[in-house]
Protein backbone atom coordinates (compact mmCIF):
# COMPACT_ATOMS: atom_id res chain seq x y z
CA UNK A 1 0.00 0.00 0.00
CA UNK A 2 0.91 3.43 -0.02
CA UNK A 3 0.55 5.94 2.54
CA UNK A 4 0.02 10.01 2.22
CA UNK A 5 1.62 12.21 4.72
CA UNK A 6 -0.69 15.43 4.08
CA UNK A 7 0.56 18.75 5.76
CA UNK A 8 3.45 20.91 6.58
CA UNK A 9 6.44 19.74 7.01
CA UNK A 10 7.98 19.01 10.80
CA UNK A 11 11.39 18.22 11.65
CA UNK A 12 9.56 14.87 12.55
CA UNK A 13 8.22 13.85 9.37
CA UNK A 14 11.62 12.61 7.47
CA UNK A 15 11.69 9.78 10.55
CA UNK A 16 7.53 8.84 10.16
CA UNK A 17 7.75 8.27 6.48
CA UNK A 18 10.89 6.17 7.32
CA UNK A 19 9.66 4.48 9.80
CA UNK A 20 6.55 3.67 8.01
CA UNK A 21 8.56 1.85 5.47
CA UNK A 22 9.84 0.13 7.40
CA UNK A 23 6.70 -2.39 7.43
CA UNK A 24 6.35 -4.55 4.82
CA UNK A 25 3.30 -3.74 3.36
CA UNK A 26 4.00 0.05 3.04
CA UNK A 27 5.70 0.28 -0.41
CA UNK A 28 5.71 4.07 -1.35
CA UNK A 29 4.88 7.35 0.69
CA UNK A 30 3.99 10.24 -0.83
CA UNK A 31 4.71 13.70 1.02
CA UNK A 32 2.31 16.48 0.24
CA UNK A 33 3.50 19.58 1.64
CA UNK A 34 3.54 23.29 0.43
CA UNK A 35 5.32 25.51 -2.30
CA UNK A 36 8.32 26.57 -0.63
CA UNK A 37 8.72 24.15 2.04
CA UNK A 38 12.77 21.96 2.53
CA UNK A 39 12.42 18.92 0.92
CA UNK A 40 15.73 17.88 0.83
CA UNK A 41 15.72 15.69 3.62
CA UNK A 42 13.44 13.50 0.82
CA UNK A 43 16.34 13.41 -1.94
CA UNK A 44 17.77 9.99 -2.37
CA UNK A 45 14.90 8.02 -1.16
CA UNK A 46 13.21 5.55 -4.27
CA UNK A 47 10.15 5.30 -2.19
CA UNK A 48 9.30 8.75 -1.14
CA UNK A 49 7.77 11.08 -3.54
CA UNK A 50 7.57 14.57 -3.07
CA UNK A 51 4.43 16.64 -4.64
CA UNK A 52 4.34 20.93 -3.57
CA UNK A 53 0.96 22.83 -3.56
CA UNK A 54 0.09 26.46 -3.67
CA UNK A 55 -1.49 27.80 -0.26
CA UNK A 56 -5.02 28.29 -1.36
CA UNK A 57 -6.09 31.79 -0.59
CA UNK A 58 -9.00 31.18 1.68
CA UNK A 59 -8.40 28.16 4.23
CA UNK A 60 -12.04 27.90 4.96
CA UNK A 61 -13.18 26.72 8.28
CA UNK A 62 -10.74 24.87 10.43
CA UNK A 63 -8.36 25.36 7.80
CA UNK A 64 -10.14 22.74 5.88
CA UNK A 65 -9.19 24.29 1.79
CA UNK A 66 -5.47 23.38 3.45
CA UNK A 67 -6.47 19.20 3.99
CA UNK A 68 -8.39 19.33 0.83
CA UNK A 69 -5.59 20.88 -1.50
CA UNK A 70 -2.70 18.91 -0.19
CA UNK A 71 -4.35 15.82 0.19
CA UNK A 72 -5.84 15.94 -3.19
CA UNK A 73 -2.42 16.70 -4.66
CA UNK A 74 -1.10 13.92 -3.00
CA UNK A 75 -3.96 11.54 -4.02
CA UNK A 76 -3.37 11.86 -7.38
CA UNK A 77 -0.12 10.44 -7.25
CA UNK A 78 -1.12 6.89 -5.78
CA UNK A 79 -0.20 4.15 -8.08
CA UNK A 80 -1.86 1.23 -6.69
CA UNK A 81 -5.04 0.03 -5.59
CA UNK A 82 -4.70 0.54 -1.59
CA UNK A 83 -3.41 3.89 0.35
CA UNK A 84 -4.07 5.58 3.50
CA UNK A 85 -4.51 9.34 4.07
CA UNK A 86 -2.43 10.61 7.28
CA UNK A 87 -0.76 13.75 8.78
CA UNK A 88 2.57 14.90 8.56
CA UNK A 89 2.45 15.83 11.98
CA UNK A 90 1.30 12.25 13.52
CA UNK A 91 3.26 9.27 14.40
CA UNK A 92 1.27 6.22 14.44
CA UNK A 93 2.75 3.80 16.68
CA UNK A 94 4.34 0.68 14.94
CA UNK A 95 2.00 -2.24 16.50
CA UNK A 96 -1.53 -0.06 15.26
CA UNK A 97 -0.13 0.46 12.09
CA UNK A 98 -0.40 -3.17 12.03
CA UNK A 99 -3.41 -3.40 14.11
CA UNK A 100 -4.70 -1.05 11.64
CA UNK A 101 -3.87 -2.89 8.16
CA UNK A 102 -4.98 -6.44 10.00
CA UNK A 103 -8.64 -4.83 11.02
CA UNK A 104 -8.66 -3.59 7.04
CA UNK A 105 -7.64 -6.89 5.80
CA UNK A 106 -10.39 -8.67 8.00
CA UNK A 107 -13.64 -6.77 7.15
CA UNK A 108 -15.47 -7.76 3.43
CA UNK A 109 -14.12 -5.56 1.00
CA UNK A 110 -15.60 -7.00 -1.83
CA UNK A 111 -17.43 -4.09 -3.92
CA UNK A 112 -20.15 -2.79 -2.79
CA UNK A 113 -23.54 -3.49 -4.81
CA UNK A 114 -25.41 -0.39 -5.90
CA UNK A 115 -24.74 3.57 -5.62
CA UNK A 116 -21.59 3.99 -3.18
CA UNK A 117 -17.94 4.10 -3.08
CA UNK A 118 -15.96 0.92 -3.67
CA UNK A 119 -15.63 -0.31 -0.16
CA UNK A 120 -15.98 1.94 3.25
CA UNK A 121 -12.70 4.13 4.03
CA UNK A 122 -11.56 3.47 7.22
CA UNK A 123 -11.10 6.54 10.13
CA UNK A 124 -9.67 6.49 13.48
CA UNK A 125 -12.70 7.94 15.09
CA UNK A 126 -16.26 8.94 14.46
CA UNK A 127 -18.86 11.49 15.84
CA UNK A 128 -21.94 9.65 15.88
CA UNK A 129 -23.96 12.57 17.07
CA UNK A 130 -22.89 15.44 14.69
CA UNK A 131 -24.13 14.85 10.65
CA UNK A 132 -21.68 13.78 8.43
CA UNK A 133 -18.68 13.90 10.56
CA UNK A 134 -15.41 11.34 10.54
CA UNK A 135 -12.43 11.90 12.21
CA UNK A 136 -10.31 13.03 9.45
CA UNK A 137 -6.56 12.03 10.75
CA UNK A 138 -6.71 9.18 8.54
CA UNK A 139 -8.66 7.71 5.55
CA UNK A 140 -7.71 4.41 4.78
CA UNK A 141 -9.24 2.23 2.04
CA UNK A 142 -9.31 1.89 -1.72
CA UNK A 143 -7.25 4.55 -3.80
CA UNK A 144 -10.39 5.81 -5.91
CA UNK A 145 -12.20 6.22 -2.92
CA UNK A 146 -9.42 8.69 -1.55
CA UNK A 147 -9.41 10.37 -4.69
CA UNK A 148 -13.55 10.80 -5.04
CA UNK A 149 -13.30 11.75 -1.01
CA UNK A 150 -10.80 14.53 -1.91
CA UNK A 151 -12.59 15.77 -5.32
CA UNK A 152 -14.76 17.86 -3.44
CA UNK A 153 -15.18 22.14 -3.84
CA UNK A 154 -12.83 24.35 -1.78
CA UNK A 155 -15.06 26.09 1.69
CA UNK A 156 -16.16 29.57 0.00
CA UNK A 157 -15.98 30.76 3.63
CA UNK A 158 -14.27 33.78 3.81
CA UNK A 159 -14.34 34.51 7.70
CA UNK A 160 -10.97 34.04 8.94
CA UNK A 161 -10.32 31.18 11.51
CA UNK A 162 -10.50 32.94 15.12
CA UNK A 163 -6.96 32.22 17.24
CA UNK A 164 -8.11 28.94 18.38
CA UNK A 165 -10.15 26.61 16.32
CA UNK A 166 -12.34 26.04 20.00
CA UNK A 167 -13.32 30.01 19.60
CA UNK A 168 -15.41 28.61 15.66
CA UNK A 169 -19.32 29.48 16.21
CA UNK A 170 -20.73 26.01 14.59
CA UNK A 171 -24.65 27.18 15.13
CA UNK A 172 -23.47 29.07 11.68
CA UNK A 173 -20.50 27.28 9.83
CA UNK A 174 -19.43 23.54 8.83
CA UNK A 175 -17.44 22.03 11.22
CA UNK A 176 -14.43 21.09 9.16
CA UNK A 177 -15.15 16.91 9.29
CA UNK A 178 -18.54 17.65 8.26
CA UNK A 179 -17.76 19.81 5.27
CA UNK A 180 -15.76 16.53 4.12
CA UNK A 181 -18.17 14.11 5.05
CA UNK A 182 -20.71 15.93 3.88
CA UNK A 183 -19.55 16.27 0.55
CA UNK A 184 -18.81 13.16 0.25
CA UNK A 185 -22.07 11.66 0.81
CA UNK A 186 -23.50 14.16 -1.79
CA UNK A 187 -21.73 11.69 -4.21
CA UNK A 188 -23.81 9.04 -3.61
CA UNK A 189 -27.21 10.56 -1.68
CA UNK A 190 -29.47 13.21 -3.22
CA UNK A 191 -31.44 14.31 0.11
CA UNK A 192 -27.79 15.18 1.42
CA UNK A 193 -27.13 17.04 -1.56
CA UNK A 194 -29.77 19.05 -0.71
CA UNK A 195 -29.12 19.28 2.58
CA UNK A 196 -25.45 20.84 1.60
CA UNK A 197 -27.46 23.93 0.16
CA UNK A 198 -29.30 24.84 2.99
CA UNK A 199 -26.71 23.85 5.94
CA UNK A 200 -28.53 26.10 8.51
CA UNK A 201 -31.39 24.41 8.05
CA UNK A 202 -29.55 20.63 8.35
CA UNK A 203 -25.82 20.60 9.63
CA UNK A 204 -25.01 23.69 11.39
CA UNK A 205 -25.09 23.18 15.46
CA UNK A 206 -28.40 24.99 15.96
CA UNK A 207 -29.94 23.55 12.58
CA UNK A 208 -33.64 22.43 13.23
CA UNK A 209 -33.95 20.02 11.16
CA UNK A 210 -30.49 18.01 11.95
CA UNK A 211 -32.27 15.07 13.49
CA UNK A 212 -33.07 14.19 9.33
CA UNK A 213 -29.56 14.24 8.46
CA UNK A 214 -28.41 12.14 11.21
CA UNK A 215 -30.94 9.81 10.27
CA UNK A 216 -29.78 10.06 6.48
CA UNK A 217 -26.16 8.82 7.39
CA UNK A 218 -27.91 6.00 9.56
CA UNK A 219 -29.56 4.68 6.76
CA UNK A 220 -26.42 4.04 5.08
CA UNK A 221 -24.42 2.13 8.07
CA UNK A 222 -20.75 1.65 7.62
CA UNK A 223 -20.59 2.05 3.73
CA UNK A 224 -19.19 5.16 3.41
CA UNK A 225 -16.76 4.96 6.47
CA UNK A 226 -16.31 2.26 8.83
CA UNK A 227 -13.94 3.11 12.35
CA UNK A 228 -10.87 1.14 13.72
CA UNK A 229 -10.68 0.22 17.40
CA UNK A 230 -8.33 2.84 18.82
CA UNK A 231 -5.01 3.97 17.39
CA UNK A 232 -1.96 5.13 19.19
CA UNK A 233 -0.32 8.02 18.18
CA UNK A 234 2.36 10.65 18.86
CA UNK A 235 0.99 13.81 17.61
CA UNK A 236 4.46 15.86 17.62
CA UNK A 237 2.61 19.14 16.47
CA UNK A 238 0.61 19.39 20.05
CA UNK A 239 3.67 17.69 22.10
CA UNK A 240 1.00 15.04 22.73
CA UNK A 241 2.94 11.58 23.52
CA UNK A 242 -0.78 10.01 23.09
CA UNK A 243 -3.61 10.33 21.80
CA UNK A 244 -6.30 11.67 24.30
CA UNK A 245 -8.96 9.41 24.12
CA UNK A 246 -10.84 11.16 27.41
CA UNK A 247 -10.74 14.36 25.73
CA UNK A 248 -12.36 12.73 22.25
CA UNK A 249 -15.18 10.68 24.28
CA UNK A 250 -15.96 14.36 26.39
CA UNK A 251 -16.26 15.61 22.69
CA UNK A 252 -18.51 12.18 21.83
CA UNK A 253 -15.85 10.59 19.33
CA UNK A 254 -16.58 6.79 19.62
CA UNK A 255 -13.98 4.06 18.24
CA UNK A 256 -14.54 0.24 17.43
CA UNK A 257 -14.78 -1.36 20.96
CA UNK A 258 -15.98 -5.03 19.78
CA UNK A 259 -13.82 -7.60 19.79
CA UNK A 260 -12.86 -8.69 15.96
Amino acid sequence: MEIILQGPLLPQTCEIARRYLREDFVRRIIISCWEGEDTSAFANSEQIEVVQSKVPELCGPGNINLQITSSRAGVDALQGELAAKMRSDQAIAPSSLRMMRDFFLRQDTVPLEGPGPFGPLFTTGAYPGIPFHPQDHVFWGHSRDLQALFSLPLSRDERPDPSSPADLDYRESFRANMYLGAQYFARFDKDVARMLNEPELYLYDAAPRRDEALAVEKSWGERLFKVFPRVEMFWHRREWGSYPFDLGQLCGEVWQEASW
